[in-house]
């Protein structure tokens, strides 16, 4: 398990102990299990060739607009790849918000300059540097995976569980355990070496504006991840004896070189020496203590050499996207960010007085900053998640390519997630990754508020995929409100009508509606290529492949039919391009604050004042429903009686004309 929050490992660690508590008073342990660190944040086994760290011009093929390829922990690196994690990329340290610019224009410039710099074409001999680095890189690599398979053997304790045979146990001391565990954090240096090196490189990225000046050239990063893997550094001061010479004073006589070891005797990192020879990694330790950089890679590295990867992981990631929102920084000091809607000028006066009035203020929302948007370049990045090229950043969605790459031959995932992958016009791309893998797809509305923080209309789905693509083919069931709806689906006969979203039950003498939880075959529908062909025919322009289709939420199986129907009619809407056209008409927003209209509920005095709503009308009728007197939620709204109504009925309206006809 990995998570980013601390306690939340914590309590795992808690929970699992609790649930495992049996009558021989064994205690699981769970050191290597267990882990506090981003899980999309860090480096991986991935490689470039040697041939792309050359180009002339910027669109020319290279390392910055390609993909690295994955290999695998058993698979011996040849000399011409090259490990992602020692080179360069446009996105580091690449801030773009005005505001910040505004306040820091000589940063700015300098970041700017120093990326200029950082991602040229690499010469003949940066590129043999980088070479002998990645040999360094590897040899620890292999001497870590296999002191790492050491320790979880060592650490292992074998329990058996039926049917498997009662083998003699043999269990080893929670102590003795936290030893070996703690060891391998402290006084392991082939794994301090290559944390080191990735963490330096994921650092870049999240630079703090700040130290723009404090930034190494690209010589100078190489020669520091090389110092770093050497764990050696090497000094050089003129002697007595040069100085009082007045011949070349750095002839090799008059040379002291000075060697001082990174590491302890028992492999444990001296911070000290570590930050007084190169003090930019004092940067580079607050950084991943910071943002938790964690390398699935390196951590599980014994595992994928022996696994290939994970044969199960499950998931709820976070449903948030990554945006840069300055008020909820600045309100936590001053409410007003956050109270009043503030013009630009008033808002950057406002800035300026409560920086200088909480000094430590502003350094917290510089930090913010360089987080979001360090965080947004890193996952926005070709080289990272290249498969989200295009699609607006969810963090939900980079759990998806994180999975699959992480996962064994024969590997699955489970994850609960919006439905955002399925119905996004630019993600195209990303369901063509998506579709092959795929197995199953049961979309859920939160009516019934299995997630109470979540507003109960959001639509969610559990998904479970393969770790690696095949022929397409999943089942899928939609407008669930209740997880024992799947399962009743599965195991009902089909016999009987498919019963509708929802129920009228009679409670103490009244009808009451309720969301059907009820199950039936005919809600289970097999999708395959087939499928998806008719759906992108339907709901995509002309020419989108199958596996982009968009994915519509089907009630049963029988509507499969219909849609095959709609699909064959000759004349399409799009024939008559340029006879008819759409519009918004007034935009709730924009028609407000420019004077269109005004909010305000009340029954029009005639139909010049009526401003329609989407409640107001439904098929074939704008008198579908009124506002009442009080109308702030969505359901606020009474259904109409056609049969009763008077001619001259006018429902009530929700916003009134705030100017004449003219205007």
């Amino acid at each position: 398990g990995v998570d980013l929050n601390p306690v939340a490992v914590e309590l795992a660690e808690v929970s699992l102990w609790l649930n495992a508590i049996s009558g021989d008073a064994f205690v699981p342990w769970f050191g290597y299990q267990l882990h506090c660190g981003n899980s999309l944040v860090g480096a991986r086994r991935q490689v470039f060739n040697k041939s792309e760290l050359t180009y002339k011009k910027a669109k020319d093929p290279s390392w910055l607009n390609s993909e690295p390829v994955e290999l695998a922990m058993n698979t011996p690196r040849e000399e011409t790849q090259i490990f992602h994690f020692l080179l360069p990329d446009g996105g580091m340290a690449n801030y773009s918000d005005k505001t910040v610019k505004q306040r820091y224009p000589d940063d700015f410039k300098a970041l700017d300059s120093w990326r200029k710099e950082f991602i040229k074409s690499f010469a003949g001999h940066e590129i043999a540097d980088v070479q002998r680095i990645c040999e360094k890189v590897e040899a620890l690599w292999n001497t870590y995976r296999q002191q790492l398979k050491a320790e979880r053997l060592k650490t292992a304790d074998s329990y058996p569980v039926w049917p498997a045979e009662n083998s003699e146990q043999t269990r080893s001391s929670l102590s003795s355990k936290d030893e070996t565990f703690s060891g391998r954090l402290e006084d392991n240096s082939a794994y301090q070496k290559l944390r080191w090196v990735m963490d330096y490189w994921c650092a870049l990225w999240f630079w703090p504006i700040d130290k723009a000046d404090e930034l190494p050239d690209r010589g100078t990063w190489l020669f520091e991840i090389e110092t770093l893997l050497d764990g050696i550094v090497i000094t050089e001061k003129v002697t007595e004896v040069a100085e009082h010479t007045t011949g070349d004073l750095f002839a090799e006589d008059g040379l002291l070189r000075e060697e001082s070891s990174l590491f302890s005797g028992a492999g444990r990192l001296k911070t000290e020496v570590l930050f007084r020879h190169l003090p930019r990694l004092a940067i580079v330790d607050t950084l991943r203590k910071q943002h938790c950089f964690f390398h699935w890679d390196l951590e599980f590295c014994d595992l994928f050499a022996e696994r290939g990867g994970f044969d199960l992981m499950l998931g709820n990631p976070p449903w948030l996207k990554v945006e840069w929102q300055e008020a909820g920084v600045l309100g936590d000091y001053e409410p007003e960010f956050v109270l009043r809607k503030l013009s630009a000028s008033k808002l950057a006066t406002l800035r300026i007085d409560t920086f200088n009035q909480i000094p430590a203020l502003e350094a917290a929302w510089r930090s913010e900053y360089e987080g979001c948007e360090g965080m947004q370049n890193f996952l926005n990045a070709q080289q990272n998640y290249p498969v989200l090229r295009g699609v607006q950043t969810n963090l939900y969605k980079c759990f998806l390519p994180q999975a699959w790459r992480l996962g064994a031959q024969k590997g699955v995932a489970g994850f609960l997630h919006p439905e955002g992958i399925y119905d996004d016009p630019k993600g195209g791309q990303l369901r063509a990754a998506v579709y092959p893998r795929l197995r199953a797809h049961f979309q859920f509305q939160n009516e019934l508020n299995l997630f109470v923080e979540v507003d109960h209309h959001a639509k969610f789905s559990s998904n479970i995929y393969s770790a690696s693509p095949g022929t397409v083919g999943f089942e899928h069931i939609s407008n669930l409100y209740a997880p024992q709806t799947i399962d009743a689906c599965f195991e009902h006969s089909g016999s009987g009508d498919i019963p509708g979203l929802k129920d009228e039950i009679e409670s103490e003498g009244k009808l009451k509606v309720v969301w059907n939880t009820s199950g039936h075959r005919s809600r289970l529908i097999s999708i395959a290529t087939h499928e998806l062909e008719l759906f992108a025919r339907l709901y995509d322009s002309e020419g989108t492949p199958a596996w982009q289709a968009r994915l519509p939420a089907l009630h049963a199986k029988q509507l499969v039919a219909v849609l095959e129907k709609f699909a064959n009619q000759p004349n399409r809407l799009g024939d008559l391009q340029g006879q008819y056209f759409s519009t918004v008409m007034f935009d709730e927003t924009y028609a407000q604050r420019d004077g269109t209209i005004l909010r305000q509920t009340q029954f029009p005095q005639d139909s010049s004042q009526w401003v329609l709503s989407g409640p107001h009308f439904f098929v074939g009728t704008p008198f579908y429903k009124t506002p009442r007197e009080n109308c702030t939620l969505n359901s606020d709204y009474d259904c109409l009686d056609l049969l009763t109504l008077p001619d001259d009925y006018l429902p009530r309206t929700n916003y009134i004309p705030a100017c004449d006809a003219q205007e």
